[in-house]
């Protein structure tokens, strides 16, 4: 082999080696942790699908559903506004649907946790809206039924 050949091989293999640390750079949030899990397969989207078609089965009257965008990390615990807590067990998108829109609390409310990998979901019934959890809450569906 001759030495440009080398020389060459060297600066291929160099820029590709650049391009995968900057790659893998884009890919860590701040806190060094990879935004990016190859193992997890559904979207946000796809789990507010799930929750509408699966768990309301198309059933939006009278309801807002409230989604937290960010994906819950195993181990993360959600409080109630009457302190009854609920634990994530795996990585999860979180869902809040008001059953009563324009009732005060205490009403019917769910809280819906469907799984990142193969979505598998939890569904608890309560009564109370999510207490540290509501002010981060982004509307997501608000439909009312025709009176």
């Amino acid at each position: 082999m001759s030495l440009s050949r080398v020389i060459k091989l060297f600066l291929v293999l160099a820029i590709l080696t650049l391009s995968l640390l900057i790659l893998r750079c884009s890919l860590l949030d701040l806190d060094g942790e990879s935004t990016i899990d190859p193992y997890e397969n559904i979207s946000l989207k796809e789990a507010e699908q799930m929750v509408i078609k699966q768990v309301l089965h198309d059933d939006l009257d009278e309801k807002i559903i409230y989604e937290l965008r960010e994906k819950m990390k195993s181990g993360t615990a959600i409080l109630t506004a009457a302190g009854n807590g609920y634990k994530v067990e795996n990585n999860s998108w979180f869902f809040f649907v008001d059953e009563c829109m324009d009732s005060v609390y205490p009403h019917s409310c769910l809280y819906v946790f469907v799984e990142c990998m193969g979505g598998e979901r939890l569904v608890i019934d309560d009564t109370v809206y999510p207490d540290q959890l509501l002010y981060n809450l982004e509307a997501y569906h608000l439909i009312c039924s025709a009176q």
